[in-house]
């Protein structure tokens, strides 16, 4: 979304003029300075601007603070959205989202998937949650990863989705997994075989999958219920 650069616009109001009784000097005026607020020209927080809200509140990764920072500095330029309004409808969407959480399953799919993800990484593939915003985000962090290790040969492959992922599994739409192996020339003999892997590991712990067993498809979870603590 375009950031809109924002300004303060002042009005001059014109001086009183002075009697001959008042001191001559032109620098002494009677002025006043008046700062026009952003309000007018604040955007309102419509439903489509609510529904994004709600997704990240769901997502279970942002905080109220962490949110505000994201809409009001990141989203949008400082001020574009009412900064009274936001923090109110974001406190509305957490508070909605902790009734929710009464009615959950004591283990939902999110605590599966992120079980599942525990045991991946203890066998050498590494599994991100929330990955940046694209596949390269994802794989660059796969990569940030590997570098700061002291034993980088310990890596297998990979699996990871990234927010847009993530987005489309809060809507009800499936979860999708990109995956592969470390190194990009094997991707089609090891690349397969964490593929495997990551499968037989999601049905271990609950999960449903969709997959053509080759490279060129992604792992899809299926039938999956966004509800992440």
């Amino acid at each position: 979304m375009k950031l809109l650069a924002e300004s303060f616009l002042y009005i001059l109001l014109l001086p009183f003029a002075c009697t001959n009784s008042q001191a001559t000097n032109e620098n002494y005026t009677n002025s006043q300075t008046i700062q026009l607020t952003k309000r007018n020209t604040m955007k309102h927080i419509d439903d489509d601007i609510r529904e994004i809200i709600n997704r990240l509140v769901k997502s279970g990764f942002y905080d109220k603070n962490r949110l505000f920072t994201i809409f009001h500095e990141e989203m949008y330029a400082p001020n574009e959205l009412d900064p009274n309004q936001l923090r109110q409808v974001i406190d509305e969407l957490v508070q909605q989202h902790q009734r929710d959480k009464a009615s959950w399953e004591h283990v939902t799919d999110n605590d599966k998937l992120t079980s599942a993800f525990k045991e991946l990484n203890e066998l050498g593939i590494i599994a991100l949650e929330n990955a940046g915003y694209t596949q390269s985000d994802g794989y660059d962090d796969v990569l940030s990863i590997v570098k700061r290790s002291s034993n980088p040969s310990k890596y297998l492959g990979y699996c990871f989705y990234h927010s847009q992922d993530m987005d489309r599994g809060i809507q009800g739409l499936g979860l999708y997994l990109g995956f592969g192996s470390i190194d990009p020339q094997k991707e089609e003999t090891v690349g397969i075989e964490v593929g495997q892997k990551i499968v037989e590991t999601l049905h271990k712990h609950g999960l449903r999958t969709q997959w053509n067993g080759t490279f060129n498809q992604r792992i899809q979870i299926v039938d999956f219920t966004w509800q992440r603590r």
